[in-house]
């Protein structure tokens, strides 16, 4: 059986939270990294990673 994790948190900064979710997901560590305020998602999309 698969799981899946959903972590929210919260940062001082959307710079720092830029370099959070890029890291996350270059180290394969999240598929996925959504913000919100405004919306925006990094993420792998055929072979790099796509903002």
């Amino acid at each position: 059986m698969e799981s899946y994790v959903i972590c929210f948190i919260t940062v001082n900064t959307s710079e720092n939270a830029v370099k959070i979710a890029t890291n996350l997901v270059q180290e394969k560590i999240a598929a996925c990294v959504n913000f919100f305020s405004p919306l925006r998602s990094i993420y792998w999309w055929q072979g790099e990673i796509c903002d």
